[in-house]
């Protein structure tokens, strides 16, 4: 069995969890990781910090696969993989941290993945090809996101500290019934919900998969789903919070990744 790193990587922060071939393991974190908004050589930088930091030999690191967002722009993706390979001389993947949840979470044809953490996506197979709802990036400012909800809060409470969590003090407000952040959230499930409709429309068998740091607010999960089952009643939904970069590792024929059309 080889020595592999896994990396999940995404806009607030990564994770790293190295196994070894002995069964041996350590874990650790780094900073934001986005192919969207940095470039390949940037990202380069960062890994290899965070392993330095992390004081992990990378002499020992035979396979590196990694989920970062932005992974889907397979030309900047192939960069990364080339630097990392050139300096740690291992067998590197870089995919988006969509691709890699979706399959490290063994999805059957019918599941649909939710995730809303620094942006959001809808993530689901059609025609045996991983389809993609959402997933601007945070540029954009996906619905139901942490960047927007950031945003947001910048926006109609200029004076709330940048050191707070701003998605957190928008999601209270929202709960609490105050203008404007509770009239937005209702707005924002609305929308999301008219954007997923024909993804759900006869799943009704199916099971969706919510994911990501926001999910992990319980006012912010309850009213998600409160969204969801308003019109799919009999789906059922699951919150997986477990180690994506951990689960990675357990990856043994990269090949076979399910991905999202090029």
């Amino acid at each position: 069995m080889k020595s592999v790193l896994g990396i999940d990587g995404g806009g607030t922060g990564s994770r790293f969890y190295f196994r070894e071939s002995r069964n041996q393991s350590i874990s650790f974190k780094g900073g934001p990781l986005q192919l969207s908004l940095k470039s390949s050589q940037e990202l380069f930088q960062q890994i290899l910090f965070s392993i330095q930091d992390a004081k992990l030999n990378k002499n020992s690191i035979e396979y590196i696969i990694a989920g970062i967002a932005g992974g889907s722009n397979y030309e900047k993706a192939n960069e990364l993989e080339q630097l990392l390979s050139n300096e740690i001389d291992c067998e590197v993947l870089v995919v988006s941290d969509a691709e890699l949840t979706w399959n490290v979470l063994q999805q059957t044809p019918k599941d649909v993945l939710l995730i809303h953490g620094t942006g959001s996506a809808a993530i689901f197979l059609e025609n045996n090809q991983l389809r993609l709802i959402g997933g601007k990036g945070p540029v954009e400012g996906d619905l139901l996101s942490g960047k927007l909800f950031s945003d947001l809060v910048k926006k109609y409470a200029p004076t709330r500290s940048e050191k707070i969590q701003s998605s957190a003090f928008f999601i209270d407000q929202a709960i609490q019934g105050k203008p404007p952040f509770s009239e937005i959230l209702y707005e924002q499930i609305s929308l999301w919900m008219k954007m997923l409709q024909p993804v759900l429309e006869g799943r009704s068998e199916s099971t969706v998969w919510l994911h990501g740091g926001l999910v992990s607010n319980p006012d912010f999960k309850k009213k998600l789903i409160k969204g969801i089952k308003k019109n799919h009643p009999n789906l059922s939904i699951l919150h997986n919070n477990a180690d994506i970069s951990k689960l990675a590792t357990n990856i043994h024929q990269p090949e076979k990744l399910v991905r999202f059309k090029n």
